[in-house]
C-alpha cells in the first residue's frame, strides 16, 4: 500500500459545512481542529460515568484500548481523549481504522432515506476534507488533531474487509476494548468492525463500552449501523446493559456466547491465540 490517498467525490466542498447540514449541527468547526461541546457529544456525564463510581480517584486501565471505527478529521477522537481525561481515566493505545479516502459502494436498498446521497462512495474523506494526499502528512495532521499526551495513538488504514483479518489484533498487540465507538454510516462497514471486534476477543463482559453514531432505521427497516447491532446481537447471543442515562446508541456488554462456527469458518483461531 502505498503513501499516495486518493482523492474522493467531496473534493472541494465545504465538508464542515454539509457534515452540520446532514447532522443536524456542526459539532466541529474547522475540520475537527476545534472541538466545541465535547461533554454533549458524549451526552453530559455519559455511559463511561461509571467507572467515576467505581475508581472515584481515577482509574488505570493500561491493559485495556479505544477503538474508533471511522476516523474523518480526528473529531470523534478527540472527544474520547478530553472525555476520558475529564473521568480521569488512562487506558492503552487509542486506535482509529479508516480509508481515510471516504466511504466505500453500499447497496442502495442499505442506506437511510435521510442521507439525501451524502453516504455515497469517497464522502468523508480523510485526506481531502484536510487535503493531505500523503498517508504519512495525514497521519501527522490527525495525531497533532487528537492530540493526546497521556498515551499513543495508532491508525488501521484500509478498507475493513481487507483490514479486518483474523491476524490483525494478534499482529499490532491490541488489548481487549474499553470503549468503541462506531461511526461508519454504512451497514457493511458496521458488522465487518463488529464481528471482528468478538471473533477476535477484544469485547469484555462487563465494561466493554459501545457507542453507535448513526444510530438511525426502524424495526421494519433496520438500515446501517442499527442493523448491524441487532445481527451482531444474534449472532454472538448478547446481552446489552444501558446502566445509565445515555440515548439509545450506547451500551455496556453484559455477556455473550461467541459464534464459534462462524468465527473459525472466517478463519479466525477457536481460542485468540494472544490472550
Amino acid at each position: 500500500m502505498g503513501d499516495r490517498l486518493a482523492r474522493g467525490a467531496w473534493l472541494g466542498a465545504n465538508h464542515s459545512s454539509v457534515y452540520g447540514n446532514v447532522f443536524g449541527q456542526t459539532r466541529w468547526t474547522e475540520l475537527g481542529k476545534k472541538p466545541q461541546q465535547w461533554v454533549h457529544f458524549f451526552h453530559g456525564h455519559g455511559p463511561l460515568a461509571y467507572w467515576c463510581e467505581r475508581h472515584p480517584d481515577g482509574s488505570a486501565s493500561l491493559d485495556r484500548d479505544a477503538f474508533q471505527f471511522g476516523v474523518y478529521t480526528g473529531g470523534s477522537m478527540k472527544a474520547i481523549v478530553r472525555y476520558f481525561d475529564k473521568l480521569n481515566l488512562r487506558f492503552g493505545v487509542l486506535w482509529g481504522f479508516d480509508s481515510f479516502e471516504g466511504l466505500p459502494l453500499e447497496n442502495a436498498d442499505e442506506l437511510p432515506k435521510f442521507t439525501a446521497g451524502a453516504w455515497k462512495p469517497g464522502s468523508y474523506s480523510s485526506a481531502d476534507a484536510l487535503n493531505l494526499h500523503s498517508y504519512a502528512e495525514l497521519k501527522t495532521a490527525l495525531t497533532r488533531i487528537i492530540e493526546r499526551r497521556d498515551g499513543p495513538v495508532s491508525f488501521v488504514r484500509g478498507w475493513y474487509n481487507a483490514t479486518l483479518t483474523p491476524t490483525l489484533a494478534r499482529d499490532r498487540g491490541m488489548q481487549p476494548a474499553l470503549y468503541v465507538d462506531v461511526d461508519v454510516d454504512l451497514y457493511s462497514s458496521a458488522i465487518s468492525c463488529l464481528d471482528w471486534l468478538f471473533c477476535s476477543g477484544l469485547m469484555e463482559t462487563g465494561s466493554t463500552v459501545v457507542r453507535y453514531d448513526d444510530w438511525v432505521g426502524t424495526f421494519k427497516h433496520l438500515t446501517g449501523e442499527k442493523r448491524a447491532h441487532y445481527e451482531i446481537t444474534q449472532r454472538h447471543r448478547v446481552m446489552w446493559e444501558q446502566p445509565f442515562l445515555a440515548k439509545a446508541e450506547w451500551f455496556l456488554l453484559a455477556a455473550y456466547q461467541l459464534d464459534e462456527a462462524h468465527c473459525t469458518a472466517h478463519g479466525y483461531a477457536r481460542v485468540p491465540q494472544w490472550l
